[in-house]
Protein backbone atom coordinates (compact mmCIF):
# COMPACT_ATOMS: atom_id res chain seq x y z
CA UNK A 1 0.00 0.00 0.00
CA UNK A 2 3.03 2.26 -0.01
CA UNK A 3 3.60 4.72 -2.85
CA UNK A 4 6.42 6.88 -4.14
CA UNK A 5 4.90 10.23 -3.21
CA UNK A 6 7.17 13.03 -2.08
CA UNK A 7 5.72 15.90 -0.06
CA UNK A 8 7.85 19.02 0.38
CA UNK A 9 7.19 22.14 2.43
CA UNK A 10 8.71 25.47 1.46
CA UNK A 11 8.27 28.68 3.40
CA UNK A 12 8.04 32.14 1.83
CA UNK A 13 7.44 35.64 3.05
CA UNK A 14 4.58 37.60 1.52
CA UNK A 15 3.60 41.18 2.29
CA UNK A 16 0.83 39.94 4.59
CA UNK A 17 3.13 37.47 6.39
CA UNK A 18 4.78 34.03 6.10
CA UNK A 19 3.20 31.36 3.89
CA UNK A 20 3.72 27.60 3.67
CA UNK A 21 3.71 25.83 0.30
CA UNK A 22 3.02 22.08 0.31
CA UNK A 23 4.09 20.45 -2.96
CA UNK A 24 3.17 16.89 -3.95
CA UNK A 25 5.42 15.04 -6.38
CA UNK A 26 4.86 11.55 -7.76
CA UNK A 27 6.13 9.53 -10.69
CA UNK A 28 2.56 8.78 -11.70
CA UNK A 29 -0.66 10.49 -10.63
CA UNK A 30 -0.47 11.33 -6.91
CA UNK A 31 -2.72 8.50 -5.78
CA UNK A 32 -4.00 9.18 -2.26
CA UNK A 33 -2.45 6.07 -0.76
CA UNK A 34 -1.46 5.61 2.87
CA UNK A 35 1.99 7.05 2.16
CA UNK A 36 0.63 10.32 0.78
CA UNK A 37 -2.04 10.60 3.49
CA UNK A 38 0.62 10.17 6.18
CA UNK A 39 2.99 12.70 4.62
CA UNK A 40 0.28 15.32 4.16
CA UNK A 41 -0.79 14.84 7.78
CA UNK A 42 2.79 15.30 8.99
CA UNK A 43 3.17 18.39 6.80
CA UNK A 44 0.06 19.95 8.34
CA UNK A 45 1.31 19.18 11.86
CA UNK A 46 4.61 20.89 11.06
CA UNK A 47 2.81 23.98 9.78
CA UNK A 48 0.42 24.02 12.76
CA UNK A 49 3.44 24.23 15.04
CA UNK A 50 4.45 27.53 13.39
CA UNK A 51 1.98 30.17 14.67
CA UNK A 52 3.51 32.82 12.42
CA UNK A 53 2.18 31.14 9.23
CA UNK A 54 -0.68 33.15 7.68
CA UNK A 55 -1.52 31.01 4.63
CA UNK A 56 -1.12 27.44 3.34
CA UNK A 57 -1.01 26.54 -0.35
CA UNK A 58 -1.30 22.97 -1.65
CA UNK A 59 0.00 22.28 -5.15
CA UNK A 60 1.06 19.30 -7.26
CA UNK A 61 4.27 19.27 -9.27
CA UNK A 62 2.78 16.60 -11.52
CA UNK A 63 1.94 18.30 -14.85
CA UNK A 64 -1.28 16.32 -15.38
CA UNK A 65 -2.57 15.34 -11.95
CA UNK A 66 -3.40 17.18 -8.75
CA UNK A 67 -4.52 13.93 -7.09
CA UNK A 68 -5.89 10.77 -8.68
CA UNK A 69 -8.04 9.81 -5.70
CA UNK A 70 -8.04 6.85 -3.36
CA UNK A 71 -5.85 3.79 -3.70
CA UNK A 72 -8.31 1.29 -5.22
CA UNK A 73 -5.55 -1.20 -5.93
CA UNK A 74 -4.69 -1.34 -2.23
CA UNK A 75 -8.37 -1.85 -1.32
CA UNK A 76 -8.51 -4.75 -3.77
CA UNK A 77 -5.26 -6.28 -2.50
CA UNK A 78 -6.46 -6.02 1.10
CA UNK A 79 -10.06 -7.06 0.42
CA UNK A 80 -9.74 -9.92 2.90
CA UNK A 81 -8.33 -7.59 5.56
CA UNK A 82 -11.28 -5.28 6.08
CA UNK A 83 -9.84 -3.73 9.25
CA UNK A 84 -6.78 -2.54 7.30
CA UNK A 85 -8.94 -0.99 4.58
CA UNK A 86 -11.16 0.73 7.15
CA UNK A 87 -8.05 2.11 8.86
CA UNK A 88 -6.99 3.86 5.65
CA UNK A 89 -10.45 5.33 5.14
CA UNK A 90 -10.24 6.66 8.72
CA UNK A 91 -6.99 8.41 7.94
CA UNK A 92 -8.33 9.85 4.70
CA UNK A 93 -11.41 11.30 6.39
CA UNK A 94 -9.46 12.72 9.32
CA UNK A 95 -7.10 14.38 6.84
CA UNK A 96 -10.02 15.99 5.00
CA UNK A 97 -11.42 17.21 8.32
CA UNK A 98 -8.07 18.76 9.29
CA UNK A 99 -7.74 20.52 5.92
CA UNK A 100 -11.31 21.83 6.05
CA UNK A 101 -10.86 23.20 9.58
CA UNK A 102 -7.27 24.39 9.32
CA UNK A 103 -6.45 27.38 11.52
CA UNK A 104 -5.33 29.69 8.67
CA UNK A 105 -6.65 30.23 5.13
CA UNK A 106 -5.89 27.31 2.83
CA UNK A 107 -5.52 27.45 -0.97
CA UNK A 108 -5.39 24.51 -3.36
CA UNK A 109 -4.13 25.13 -6.90
CA UNK A 110 -5.61 22.49 -9.22
CA UNK A 111 -3.73 22.35 -12.50
CA UNK A 112 -4.68 18.84 -13.65
CA UNK A 113 -7.19 16.17 -12.79
CA UNK A 114 -8.65 15.80 -9.30
CA UNK A 115 -10.55 12.54 -8.99
CA UNK A 116 -12.70 11.21 -6.14
CA UNK A 117 -10.89 11.74 -2.83
CA UNK A 118 -8.41 13.93 -4.74
CA UNK A 119 -11.27 16.28 -5.53
CA UNK A 120 -12.23 16.11 -1.85
CA UNK A 121 -8.81 17.42 -0.86
CA UNK A 122 -8.81 20.04 -3.62
CA UNK A 123 -12.24 21.48 -2.85
CA UNK A 124 -12.49 21.32 0.94
CA UNK A 125 -10.21 24.32 1.42
CA UNK A 126 -10.83 28.00 1.96
CA UNK A 127 -9.98 28.94 -1.62
CA UNK A 128 -9.96 26.20 -4.30
CA UNK A 129 -8.21 27.71 -7.35
CA UNK A 130 -8.40 25.94 -10.71
CA UNK A 131 -6.62 26.48 -14.02
CA UNK A 132 -7.87 25.73 -17.52
CA UNK A 133 -6.27 22.27 -17.24
CA UNK A 134 -8.36 21.23 -14.24
CA UNK A 135 -10.56 18.15 -14.62
CA UNK A 136 -12.91 16.80 -11.95
CA UNK A 137 -14.70 13.49 -11.55
CA UNK A 138 -16.36 11.48 -8.78
CA UNK A 139 -16.46 7.97 -10.29
CA UNK A 140 -17.06 6.02 -7.08
CA UNK A 141 -20.51 4.78 -8.09
CA UNK A 142 -18.87 3.05 -11.07
CA UNK A 143 -16.83 1.06 -8.55
CA UNK A 144 -19.78 0.01 -6.40
CA UNK A 145 -19.71 2.68 -3.69
CA UNK A 146 -20.42 6.44 -3.40
CA UNK A 147 -18.68 9.87 -3.40
CA UNK A 148 -17.03 10.21 0.01
CA UNK A 149 -13.97 12.05 1.38
CA UNK A 150 -15.83 15.33 1.75
CA UNK A 151 -17.19 15.36 -1.80
CA UNK A 152 -20.72 14.46 -0.75
CA UNK A 153 -20.75 17.61 1.39
CA UNK A 154 -19.89 19.70 -1.69
CA UNK A 155 -21.86 17.89 -4.39
CA UNK A 156 -25.11 17.82 -2.41
CA UNK A 157 -25.16 21.61 -2.27
CA UNK A 158 -24.55 22.42 -5.95
CA UNK A 159 -27.41 24.25 -7.71
CA UNK A 160 -29.82 22.59 -10.11
CA UNK A 161 -28.98 19.04 -8.95
CA UNK A 162 -25.67 19.15 -10.80
CA UNK A 163 -24.02 17.38 -7.88
CA UNK A 164 -26.48 14.50 -8.10
CA UNK A 165 -25.80 14.21 -11.83
CA UNK A 166 -22.03 14.13 -11.31
CA UNK A 167 -22.36 11.61 -8.48
CA UNK A 168 -24.65 9.19 -10.31
CA UNK A 169 -22.86 9.26 -13.67
CA UNK A 170 -19.21 9.70 -12.68
CA UNK A 171 -18.92 12.21 -15.50
CA UNK A 172 -15.65 14.09 -16.04
CA UNK A 173 -15.96 17.85 -16.30
CA UNK A 174 -13.47 20.51 -17.39
CA UNK A 175 -12.64 23.79 -15.70
CA UNK A 176 -15.31 25.84 -17.44
CA UNK A 177 -18.04 23.36 -16.53
CA UNK A 178 -16.78 23.13 -12.95
CA UNK A 179 -17.02 26.92 -12.66
CA UNK A 180 -20.49 27.09 -14.20
CA UNK A 181 -21.76 24.31 -11.92
CA UNK A 182 -20.17 26.17 -8.96
CA UNK A 183 -18.02 23.20 -8.05
CA UNK A 184 -15.16 25.73 -7.94
CA UNK A 185 -15.23 29.53 -7.77
CA UNK A 186 -11.66 30.74 -8.26
CA UNK A 187 -9.88 30.69 -11.62
CA UNK A 188 -6.29 31.53 -12.56
CA UNK A 189 -5.14 30.98 -16.12
CA UNK A 190 -1.38 31.44 -15.72
CA UNK A 191 1.20 28.93 -14.46
CA UNK A 192 1.42 28.21 -10.76
CA UNK A 193 4.78 29.99 -10.49
CA UNK A 194 3.06 33.20 -11.56
CA UNK A 195 0.26 32.61 -9.05
CA UNK A 196 2.76 32.14 -6.22
CA UNK A 197 4.60 35.32 -7.21
CA UNK A 198 1.33 37.25 -7.12
CA UNK A 199 0.49 35.85 -3.69
CA UNK A 200 3.82 37.07 -2.34
CA UNK A 201 3.16 40.58 -3.61
CA UNK A 202 -0.35 41.19 -2.27
CA UNK A 203 -1.10 42.88 1.04
CA UNK A 204 -4.44 41.17 1.65
CA UNK A 205 -5.05 37.58 0.61
CA UNK A 206 -8.84 37.94 0.77
CA UNK A 207 -8.86 40.90 -1.61
CA UNK A 208 -6.64 39.08 -4.07
CA UNK A 209 -8.80 35.97 -4.03
CA UNK A 210 -11.88 38.10 -4.58
CA UNK A 211 -10.20 39.54 -7.67
CA UNK A 212 -9.82 36.09 -9.25
CA UNK A 213 -13.26 34.82 -8.28
CA UNK A 214 -15.06 33.50 -11.33
CA UNK A 215 -17.92 35.57 -12.71
CA UNK A 216 -19.25 32.71 -14.86
CA UNK A 217 -23.00 32.45 -14.40
CA UNK A 218 -24.57 29.35 -12.90
CA UNK A 219 -25.11 26.80 -15.67
CA UNK A 220 -28.53 27.51 -17.17
CA UNK A 221 -28.89 23.93 -18.35
CA UNK A 222 -30.84 22.03 -15.73
CA UNK A 223 -29.70 18.60 -14.67
CA UNK A 224 -31.82 15.82 -16.21
CA UNK A 225 -32.21 14.61 -12.63
CA UNK A 226 -33.98 17.74 -11.44
CA UNK A 227 -37.19 16.93 -9.54
CA UNK A 228 -36.65 13.17 -10.03
CA UNK A 229 -36.93 10.56 -7.33
CA UNK A 230 -34.81 7.42 -7.41
CA UNK A 231 -37.34 5.31 -9.27
CA UNK A 232 -37.73 8.03 -11.90
CA UNK A 233 -33.96 8.25 -12.27
CA UNK A 234 -33.75 4.56 -13.13
CA UNK A 235 -36.58 5.00 -15.65
CA UNK A 236 -34.92 8.05 -17.23
CA UNK A 237 -31.62 6.17 -17.47
CA UNK A 238 -33.21 3.85 -20.02
CA UNK A 239 -34.12 6.66 -22.42
CA UNK A 240 -31.83 9.65 -21.66
CA UNK A 241 -28.41 9.34 -23.30
CA UNK A 242 -26.80 11.41 -20.54
CA UNK A 243 -28.00 8.88 -17.96
CA UNK A 244 -27.62 5.57 -19.85
CA UNK A 245 -24.42 4.77 -17.98
CA UNK A 246 -26.39 4.44 -14.72
CA UNK A 247 -27.80 1.17 -16.08
CA UNK A 248 -24.32 -0.36 -15.92
CA UNK A 249 -23.76 0.48 -12.24
CA UNK A 250 -24.69 -1.44 -9.10
CA UNK A 251 -28.33 -0.54 -8.31
CA UNK A 252 -27.47 -0.62 -4.60
CA UNK A 253 -24.54 1.79 -5.08
CA UNK A 254 -26.78 4.12 -7.10
CA UNK A 255 -29.40 4.02 -4.34
CA UNK A 256 -26.91 4.68 -1.55
CA UNK A 257 -25.39 7.53 -3.54
CA UNK A 258 -28.82 9.07 -4.14
CA UNK A 259 -29.89 8.96 -0.49
CA UNK A 260 -26.47 10.09 0.74
CA UNK A 261 -26.70 13.20 -1.45
CA UNK A 262 -30.16 14.01 -0.08
CA UNK A 263 -28.81 13.71 3.47
CA UNK A 264 -25.76 15.80 2.59
CA UNK A 265 -27.99 18.83 2.00
CA UNK A 266 -28.58 18.98 5.76
CA UNK A 267 -25.07 18.13 6.95
CA UNK A 268 -21.90 20.08 7.66
CA UNK A 269 -18.52 18.61 6.72
CA UNK A 270 -17.96 16.80 10.00
CA UNK A 271 -21.40 15.17 9.92
CA UNK A 272 -20.81 14.16 6.31
CA UNK A 273 -17.51 12.48 7.14
CA UNK A 274 -19.05 10.65 10.11
CA UNK A 275 -21.83 9.36 7.85
CA UNK A 276 -19.37 8.47 5.08
CA UNK A 277 -17.41 6.37 7.56
CA UNK A 278 -20.55 4.54 8.65
CA UNK A 279 -21.53 3.78 5.05
CA UNK A 280 -18.04 2.59 4.10
CA UNK A 281 -17.87 0.30 7.15
CA UNK A 282 -21.20 -1.26 6.25
CA UNK A 283 -20.54 -1.46 2.50
CA UNK A 284 -17.24 -3.27 2.98
CA UNK A 285 -19.13 -6.03 4.79
CA UNK A 286 -22.03 -6.50 2.43
CA UNK A 287 -22.36 -4.69 -0.90
CA UNK A 288 -21.02 -4.48 -4.46
CA UNK A 289 -18.08 -2.30 -3.44
CA UNK A 290 -15.34 -4.95 -3.65
CA UNK A 291 -16.83 -6.38 -6.85
CA UNK A 292 -16.86 -2.91 -8.43
CA UNK A 293 -13.25 -2.25 -7.47
CA UNK A 294 -12.28 -5.68 -8.75
CA UNK A 295 -13.95 -4.88 -12.09
CA UNK A 296 -11.85 -1.71 -12.29
CA UNK A 297 -8.53 -3.31 -11.30
CA UNK A 298 -8.96 -6.36 -13.52
CA UNK A 299 -10.56 -4.31 -16.33
CA UNK A 300 -13.73 -6.38 -16.34
CA UNK A 301 -16.87 -4.92 -17.91
CA UNK A 302 -19.23 -7.09 -15.90
CA UNK A 303 -22.59 -5.57 -14.98
CA UNK A 304 -23.69 -8.71 -13.16
CA UNK A 305 -24.03 -7.07 -9.76
CA UNK A 306 -24.87 -9.04 -6.64
CA UNK A 307 -27.20 -6.48 -5.07
CA UNK A 308 -30.17 -5.20 -7.09
CA UNK A 309 -32.40 -3.97 -4.26
CA UNK A 310 -32.21 -0.19 -4.03
CA UNK A 311 -35.26 0.46 -1.87
CA UNK A 312 -34.98 3.27 0.64
CA UNK A 313 -35.29 0.81 3.51
CA UNK A 314 -32.38 -1.29 2.24
CA UNK A 315 -30.14 1.68 1.38
CA UNK A 316 -30.60 3.45 4.70
CA UNK A 317 -29.42 0.38 6.60
CA UNK A 318 -25.92 1.33 5.43
CA UNK A 319 -26.24 4.70 7.23
CA UNK A 320 -26.72 3.15 10.68
CA UNK A 321 -24.31 4.05 13.49
CA UNK A 322 -21.33 1.78 14.04
CA UNK A 323 -19.47 0.71 17.16
CA UNK A 324 -16.36 2.82 16.45
CA UNK A 325 -17.50 6.13 15.05
CA UNK A 326 -15.09 8.33 13.09
CA UNK A 327 -14.84 11.26 15.50
CA UNK A 328 -14.36 8.93 18.47
CA UNK A 329 -11.03 7.92 16.98
CA UNK A 330 -7.77 9.40 18.16
CA UNK A 331 -5.46 11.19 15.75
CA UNK A 332 -2.81 8.83 17.16
CA UNK A 333 -3.86 6.51 14.33
CA UNK A 334 -1.20 8.39 12.33
CA UNK A 335 1.52 7.29 14.73
CA UNK A 336 1.45 3.69 13.60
Amino acid sequence: MMGMNVVNINYYHAKFGPIALISISDEKYNVLDQNLIQKLWEALLEIEAKPEIKLVILHSNNPVSFCAGGDLKAIYNYKNKVAEVIREFKKSYLLIDKIKNFKVPFISFVDGFAIGAGAGIALNVTYPVISKKAVFSTPEVKHGFFPDSGMRHILSKLPNKHGLFLSLTGAKINANTALSMKLANYYYDLPFENFLLKIKQVSCIHNFMTSIKSNIAIASVKSPLLNSNLEEIFLKSKTCKFLNVINTFSPLAVGITYYSLLLGLKQDIKSCLVTDFRIINNMLKNSDMIKGIENFILKHNSTNWNYDNYSKEVCLKYFKPIKKELMHLSNNIFLG
